[in-house]
């Protein structure tokens, strides 16, 4: 008998090549999907925008209709969720918020999000904690504060077909837990 196989976190190229599979539900690949994510992250309006090659917004669908046939898509996130976006080649202020956010005691998620060095971070946080990490994300000039805002959800296509991974936790369905609602 063979043994289980792991679960394989898909680039988003992967996700785009296998939408008819994924949408049948019949994956060959064991774990959660970038429609899992966008589920688990997406705030009160449920909604999905798409985005195109020059990063503008071209319509919007449920979370379960933007996932299907390889679109580029984004969010807008649960008010409870720390999201910042770093758009820069040096991940090292995202990294170090990312590790404050880890030895507070929470259990954010840390992406690469297409581009070289350029990184998502997605926490859940009490309200005290969320006032505290957002004013340290602006401090050590982190990125992009997107909490309550829209972002692509982890494992999404990138706009011009980059590869996106989870970074932190190291599965997939670590990463999913980590975003439910506390």
């Amino acid at each position: 008998m063979n043994p289980p196989m792991a679960p394989v976190a898909l680039t988003s190229q992967e996700m785009k090549d296998l939408p008819a599979i994924r949408d049948a539900g019949r994956s060959r690949h064991a774990g959660p999907t970038a429609r899992d994510f966008a589920e688990a992250i997406v705030g009160e309006d449920r909604r999905a925008f798409y985005i195109d090659e020059e990063n503008r917004g071209r319509g919007t669908a449920s979370t379960a209709e933007a996932d299907k046939g390889g679109r580029t898509y984004a969010v807008r996130t649960r008010a409870d969720l720390l999201v910042v976006d770093s758009d820069s080649a040096d991940p090292g202020p995202v990294t170090q918020l990312f590790g404050e956010v880890l030895a507070g005691g929470f259990g954010p998620v840390l992406t690469e999000s297409g581009r070289p060095g350029h990184r998502h971070l997605l926490g859940v946080l009490p309200p005290d904690a969320m006032a505290r990490f957002r004013g340290r994300a602006a401090e050590l000039g982190a990125g992009d504060d997107r909490t309550g805002r829209s972002i692509r959800p982890p494992l999404a296509p990138h706009r011009l077909g980059l590869p996106t991974r989870i970074l932190h936790p190291d599965t997939p369905h670590k990463a999913l837990d980590a975003l439910q609602r506390r």
